[in-house]
Order: C-alpha cells, then sequence, then structure tokens
C-alpha cells in the first residue's frame, strides 16, 4: 500500500511547506479535539486533497486524514473516553497509536452480518486471545484505483475466519458488503 499510496513521500517532495504545516496543523487538531477540524487554508488544503493526504466528506463539510475519519462508519474502535470511526481494517489498527491507548473494534463481517469485536494494544496490536477472531481481506472496490480514502479503503475490511471462503463487494459509500462474484485476498496479521 505505501508504493501505490506514498502519502509521506509526496507531502516531503510535491507539497509546499505551508502544506505541510497545513497537513501537520489538521492532524494535531484532531488529536486534541477527536473532532473534523475547520478553518484551514484552502490552498493548502487544496493541495493537500491534490496529493491525496486529506479528503473531504461527500458534503465538503469535514476533512478527513488516515487513519481519523471525520463520519460516522461501520467500524468504530472504542477508548475509554471517546469512540472513533474507521474507514478500513488499516485505520482502525492504526487509531489507538495515535493517542496511546488501547481499545476495542467492534463492526459487523460484510460476508455474513455476524458481529466482530477485537481488543487492541496501544500500538494496535490484537491480543493473542483475539488474534483469531477475524481476518482482514482487501477487495477491489473500483475499476481506477486513484485516491486512498474513495478507492483503496473502503475495500480493506474485518471479516469472520469463516467467512473467507465466500466473496463479497463493499459498498464504498457505507462499507457494508453484499453478495458479489468478486472475490477478496486474504492478508494474514
Amino acid at each position: 500500500m505505501h508504493r501505490a499510496f506514498p502519502i509521506e513521500q509526496r507531502l516531503k517532495t510535491q507539497a509546499c511547506d505551508s502544506s505541510r504545516e497545513t497537513c501537520l496543523a489538521v492532524l494535531s487538531r484532531w488529536m486534541q479535539t477527536a473532532a473534523a477540524p475547520a478553518g484551514f487554508d484552502t490552498e493548502a488544503l487544496d493541495e493537500l486533497l491534490a496529493l491525496d493526504a486529506i479528503y473531504l466528506t461527500e458534503d465538503e463539510q469535514a476533512i478527513g486524514a488516515a487513519p481519523l475519519c471525520p463520519i460516522e462508519t461501520d467500524i468504530e474502535i472504542s477508548f475509554p473516553h471517546e469512540t472513533l470511526h474507521a474507514l478500513s481494517a488499516l485505520d482502525a489498527l492504526a487509531l489507538p497509536r495515535l493517542p496511546g491507548t488501547a481499545g476495542v473494534i467492534e463492526t459487523p463481517c460484510p460476508v455474513s452480518g455476524q458481529p466482530i469485536s477485537l481488543r487492541v494494544d496501544a500500538e494496535g496490536r490484537l491480543l493473542t486471545e483475539d488474534i483469531h477472531k477475524a481476518v482482514v481481506v482487501f477487495v477491489k472496490t473500483s475499476e481506477h484505483i486513484q485516491r486512498h480514502s474513495l478507492d483503496l479503503a473502503p475495500g480493506i475490511r474485518f471479516i469472520h475466519p469463516t467467512a473467507s471462503q465466500r466473496s463479497f463487494y463493499p459498498d464504498a459509500r457505507h462499507g457494508r458488503g453484499h453478495g458479489s462474484s468478486a472475490r477478496f485476498l486474504c492478508i494474514s496479521a
């Protein structure tokens, strides 16, 4: 994924200083408030959008920056004092690292609909007793993958291990799956 979406590399080589500072400010505001930030330089935001370092919600009212998601999704990560949402399974595993706090990831399996609940430590690692409760899979949700948030992330999902022989295709806007002839790739942890 880093080869296909080298966000950090693009920020270092293609973004101007002002845009890099804005990106840091967006992430910092997320960390301070646990809410989607607003009120940044429009020109810098446009550059960050073009570099896929941030994304806007469909109504363009909130800024997201992976792994921080400004909209409710069906992947929730509960911490002692707040609940956040993620666009993908990998974003959910990355979220505990930001506050340095253990949490619980909850999501329905997009294949079977069964609830999945996974405990993660402050580094985003699954607890040993939860490691076999889900598999991370990727299914291509777009023919032309250009943006992490819209084209790639919605296809990275947790599924029940018993469902790993079935097919599904997630609804890119809501992260919900439905039957399909699409096959998915299982990613081992």
